[in-house]
Formats: C-alpha cells, sequence, structure tokens
C-alpha cells in the first residue's frame, strides 16, 4: 500500500514539475518598464537643440482626398516655429507650383497658370491649395517628426506605457487634445493624434524610418491621417535630408516673377 502511495505521490509530482516548466516564470515586461516623466520626454522629442536648424530635403509626396489628388516629388525647406518653402520638381516643363509660408503670409505660384497668390499664413489657405486644413507651425513640425505648439490652456501631461510604447496624453482644462506615442526610449515620435474641444479627432500622424542627420534624428516617412473637419490622407517620403545652422531665409518669402499681379486672397 504503502508503494502505491509513493508511486502515485512520485507521478503527481512529475506531472506538476512538467506542466509548471522547469524554469522560473519570466517577469511581465511591464514591471520592468521605468518611470518617466511625461514633460522630460515631451522636451526630448521636441528636439530644442534642432530650433534653430534649417531643414532641406527632396521627396515624394501624395496626397489623397475626395476632391483632390496629388503625386509627385518636391524641394522641401522647413525651419521652425512656422516658415515652409514646398517647389514641385517637374519631370518636365514648368513646375505645378512654388509655396512659402512663414508665420505671416502665406503664398504660391502657379506656372502653367500664371497665377500667383497671396495670403494670410492659416490652415484654410494651406488646405485651399495644398489640401491640408492645418496652420504654417503645425505643418513644420510634422514634417520634422516633432510635437506641434501645445495648444490650449491649464495644460497638463500625463504619461503611461501602452505595450511597447510610452504614452503622453496632453490635456487642456481637463480634456484629452492630444496623445503622443514615443519608442521604447522615449527619444523618438512615432504616433501623434489631436482632437479638438469635442473630442472628436482631426488628425492621425505616423513617423517611421529615423536616420541621424546632423546632432538629430528625422523620419524619413510620414503620414497624416485627416479625419476632421475634412478626410485627406498625406504621405511624405525623403530621399535626402540635410541639416545646417544657417540657411537662406528669403526662401520662404516667394517673389512673384515679373510681370506677374499678384492676387490677394482672404
Amino acid at each position: 500500500m504503502k508503494k502505491k502511495v509513493s508511486l502515485i505521490l512520485s507521478i503527481l509530482s512529475v506531472i506538476v514539475f512538467i506542466t509548471s516548466g522547469c524554469t522560473p516564470k519570466k517577469i511581465p515586461d511591464l514591471a520592468l518598464r521605468p518611470l518617466l516623466d511625461p514633460e522630460v520626454v515631451f522636451e526630448k522629442i521636441s528636439r530644442p537643440s534642432g530650433h534653430d536648424a534649417f531643414i532641406k530635403a527632396e521627396a515624394h509626396i501624395s496626397l489623397d482626398s475626395p476632391d483632390r489628388n496629388y503625386s509627385g516629388r518636391v524641394a522641401l525647406a522647413v525651419k521652425k516655429p512656422s516658415s515652409l518653402r514646398i517647389d514641385a520638381i517637374p519631370a518636365f516643363g514648368p513646375a505645378d507650383f512654388l509655396l512659402s509660408a512663414n508665420e505671416k503670409e502665406f503664398k504660391i505660384f502657379i506656372p502653367g497658370r500664371k497665377k500667383f497668390y497671396t495670403g494670410e499664413s492659416s490652415g484654410k489657405n494651406l488646405y485651399r491649395f495644398f489640401g491640408i486644413p492645418l496652420p504654417a507651425d503645425e505643418t513644420v513640425s510634422l514634417l520634422t517628426g516633432t510635437p506641434p505648439p501645445l495648444p490650449g490652456e491649464n495644460i497638463k501631461l500625463e504619461g503611461s506605457w501602452e505595450g511597447n510604447l510610452y504614452r503622453i496624453d496632453i490635456r487642456s482644462r481637463g480634456k484629452r487634445i492630444r496623445s503622443i506615442w514615443t519608442r521604447p526610449d522615449a527619444e523618438e515620435m512615432v504616433r501623434i493624434e489631436t482632437l479638438n474641444e469635442n473630442g472628436t479627432v482631426l488628425y492621425t500622424a505616423w513617423f517611421d524610418d529615423y536616420i541621424p542627420t546632423g546632432d538629430d534624428t528625422y523620419p524619413k516617412t510620414i503620414k497624416v491621417a485627416m479625419k476632421f473637419p475634412v478626410w485627406a490622407l498625406f504621405k511624405v517620403h525623403y530621399s535626402d535630408i540635410e541639416v545646417s545652422s544657417e540657411g537662406d531665409m528669403s526662401l520662404f518669402n516667394l517673389v512673384p516673377p515679373p510681370g506677374i499681379e499678384p492676387t490677394v486672397i482672404d
């Protein structure tokens, strides 16, 4: 009888050993995540050292929306906070457009029509000709893979881990107005979502293929999905990025060609 009991206990021990595994249980990854200060992370991904950077690049851009579609190569220059220049590179013949924007003025020249338009640097005018209803400073931020300026009042940043990404929720007067996801090292932004005061998502943007350029890293691939008030999908793929501390600021103030009278737009 005693032998039978011993045999049964031995068999049970083997079963328990097999089912429980022969190695210690792995500690969940989340338990190993460091406690991060969301304000410090936000400062890092904002790249304060790059605020004076003059960035020039060539890129392929595409825009898909219900009322317009565009795809082509462009020469692009940006400088924070709101200086932007985009020139279409023609395969042959005249360029499709030349566009400049700064903190005050938006200008665009359309050679094929011999039309030059100028107006306020606003999301309305950028949307009218470029299909993206975002102001110049927000567009420049997205094109450089950095968070746009903090909107709203009584801003509060909250941080947490979401899977393998660190998430920052930005709240204004208690309402979430923006969320940012960064890589585990909290050095690069991979996704951003911006909402209006009613909680409606305005757009989501993704950033990928970061490469070292100058003293920082910049995404080669950017995708912006506009959701409200209009739908649009805007993609940028850089083929070359140059960063310098100085540049020709006149690039951001397009001048009409001789004989072309500017048309002022509201």
